[in-house]
C-alpha cells in the first residue's frame, strides 16, 4: 500500500499535473488543464481512476503556495478532501523548499510547467517539510484586511516620497524650513500642504499679501492661531520663497499640477486606510487573543500580529519561539568562520514580510508606550555602538516574539508585575 502523489504546477490560466507513485514513476501527465472548477474536476476524476486501477492507500495533492492562483484550487481540494480525510489530503508547499530541491539535480536544468510539476512531486515524496500555513474563519478575513492595509501604507509612503521630490523642484527650501526652522509641525500637515499646492511657484508665494497668507493659514490650522505666530510664519514663508530656485516658465504649470494630483492620491489613500482600520477593529471585537492584553499595541497592530502568527495547534514550531522568529525573518545573519565571530549581523529579512512588518512596527510602539518593553529598550540602546536604533528595535521585536509565543501557546494574558 502506497501513496499516489498528484503534483500541480498552478498558473493563471492553466495547470500542469503529474500523477506519481511512491517510487517516482510518472503514471499520468495532464498538460494545460484549465485553472477553474472544470479543470479541477478532471484532475480529481483522473486521481480517482488511478486510485481504482492501482493498489494505493491514499492520494496526496500538492502545489506551491506562490501568488494568488493556488488559493482557488487549494480551497476547492480542501473542501473535497474533508469528506474523506483518511484517503485524500492536500498540501501547499513553500516555493523555497521546492526551488532548493531542484538545485539537487544539476543535470536537469530545463524548466517547463510539466517538469515543475514533477519537481513538486519529488519534493512531496521526499517528505519532511512544513506545509504553508493558511488560517480559517475570522483570522483569514482579518489577514486579508491587514495585508490590504500593509499595501496601502506602502503606497502612501511611495506617494509621499514622490510628493517631496516634486516639492523640491517647486520650493527647494520648503522642506528645510519645515524641518529646521519649525515653520509647521511637519511637511504633510494640512497647512503646509495647502500652502505648497495653492501657489503655482515660489515667486507667486513671495508676492502674496500678508492678509491672504494669514487667512489661508488660519483656515487650515486645527487650533486657534495667535497672530504673532502667524506673522512669524509669514516671514519664514517670504524667506523660503525668495531663496528657492525659480522654475522655468514652461514647468510651472505641470509641476504644480503633478504636486496637487499626488497630494490628492495621498489624501485618498489615507481615507482608504482609515476605512480599512475600521473593518479590522470590527473583526477584532469578535476575537479573543493574548495580543489584545498587551498595552501599547492597539487594535490594528494587534490584528496584524494575530493574523500573521501561525496557530501553534496547526503549525509545528520545532524550535519554539526561535522557529517563529525564523518564519518572520527576524533573526541575525551569521558570518562566522574558524576563530572569527562576527559582531554585527544584519537581519535576514526572509520569510513572511507582512508578519515582519507588523512585529517590527509593534516593537516601535511597545518601546514607547509599554513600560516593560520601554525599560528593556532603554537598557539595550545604551549597550549598542553601531546601528543603535535598528539593532535595539530588532532586540525588542525578538523579546516580543518570545513573550507572545509563550502567551499564545499557554493561552495566557499579558500581566504586569
Amino acid at each position: 500500500m502506497s501513496t499516489l502523489y498528484v503534483a500541480m504546477d498552478v498558473g493563471s490560466k492553466h495547470n500542469s499535473v503529474a500523477y506519481v507513485d511512491q517510487s517516482g514513476k510518472v503514471l499520468h501527465k495532464q498538460n494545460q488543464v484549465l485553472n477553474n472548477l472544470s479543470g479541477l474536476n478532471l484532475i480529481w476524476q483522473q486521481a480517482e481512476n488511478i486510485l481504482s486501477e492501482n493498489d494505493f492507500s491514499d492520494v496526496l495533492f500538492g502545489m506551491e503556495s506562490s501568488g494568488p492562483y493556488w488559493l482557488g484550487p487549494y480551497w476547492s481540494l480542501q473542501s473535497r478532501c474533508a469528506s474523506d480525510p483518511q484517503h485524500f489530503k492536500v498540501h501547499a508547499l513553500n516555493p523555497q523548499i521546492v526551488a532548493g530541491f531542484k538545485d539537487k539535480f544539476p543535470l536537469k536544468k530545463q524548466k517547463t510547467d510539466n517538469k515543475d510539476a514533477i519537481s513538486i512531486s519529488r519534493r512531496m515524496r521526499f517528505g519532511e517539510y512544513e506545509t504553508s500555513y493558511l488560517p480559517k474563519g475570522d483570522i483569514l478575513a482579518l489577514r486579508t484586511y491587514t495585508r490590504h492595509r500593509f499595501h496601502l501604507v506602502a503606497t502612501i509612503s511611495r506617494e509621499k516620497a514622490r510628493f517631496l521630490s516634486i516639492l523640491c523642484l517647486k520650493f527647494n527650501e520648503y522642506k528645510r524650513a519645515v524641518d529646521d526652522m519649525g515653520l509647521f509641525y511637519k511637511v504633510f500637515s494640512r497647512c503646509a500642504t495647502a500652502l505648497a499646492t495653492k501657489y503655482p511657484s515660489c515667486e507667486a508665494l513671495a508676492n502674496a499679501s500678508i492678509g491672504e497668507l494669514i487667512a489661508l493659514i488660519k483656515s487650515q490650522e486645527r487650533s486657534t492661531v495667535v497672530l504673532k505666530t502667524v506673522d512669524n510664519k509669514y516671514e519664514i514663508l517670504q524667506y523660503v520663497a525668495r531663496n528657492s530656485y525659480p522654475l522655468p516658465e514652461e514647468l510651472i504649470e505641470p509641476v504644480s499640477f503633478t504636486l496637487s494630483q499626488t497630494l490628492d492620491n495621498i489624501n485618498f489613500l489615507e481615507q482608504q486606510k482609515e476605512i480599512t482600520e475600521k473593518m479590522i477593529s470590527s473583526i477584532m471585537d469578535k476575537i479573543d487573543d493574548p495580543a489584545k492584553s498587551i498595552k501599547g499595541l492597539g487594535p490594528v497592530f494587534s490584528a496584524g500580529i494575530i493574523a500573521e502568527t501561525p496557530d501553534p495547534k496547526i503549525y509545528n514550531y520545532k524550535k519554539g519561539h526561535a522557529s517563529l522568529a525564523s518564519y518572520l525573518g527576524i533573526i541575525p545573519s551569521m558570518n562566522d568562520s574558524g576563530e572569527f565571530k562576527s559582531s554585527y549581523n544584519r537581519m535576514t529579512k526572509t520569510g513572511n514580510p507582512y508578519g515582519r512588518y507588523y512585529y517590527i512596527e509593534s516593537a516601535r510602539l511597545l518601546a514607547q508606550y509599554n513600560p516593560v518593553f520601554k525599560q528593556y529598550y532603554d537598557r539595550k540602546i545604551k549597550e549598542a555602538h553601531l546601528r543603535r536604533y535598528k539593532r535595539t528595535i530588532g532586540l525588542v521585536a525578538r523579546k516580543f516574539i518570545r513573550i507572545y509565543y509563550h502567551l499564545k501557546v499557554n493561552n495566557l494574558k499579558f500581566r504586569y508585575v
